[in-house]
């Protein structure tokens, strides 16, 4: 089986009380993997990413690792 690294963009956005973690999930070719699993590491928080790769993740205020997977892919936990 011909494993892909995934490639992750990720956009910390913050508020007054709370922030958001957003981003496009996208194959080696930059194409959207719709589906994939976006989790916040160490909570029980968080989401799919759309038909387009699109996942957005609301959050407290802190510091977070987020671990992306997609069946047939590596999984990647990107830092930013």
């Amino acid at each position: 089986m011909n494993i892909r690294n995934l490639m992750v963009s990720l956009m910390m956005v913050g508020g007054l009380f709370a922030q958001s973690v957003t981003g496009l999930v996208t194959d080696a070719d930059t194409n959207p993997l719709s589906g994939a699993n976006v989790v916040v590491d160490g909570t029980e928080m968080g989401t799919v990413a759309s038909e387009t790769g699109f996942y957005s993740i609301k959050l407290d205020p802190g510091t977070y690792t987020v671990t992306v997977t997609f069946i047939g892919y590596s999984s990647q936990s990107p830092t930013g």
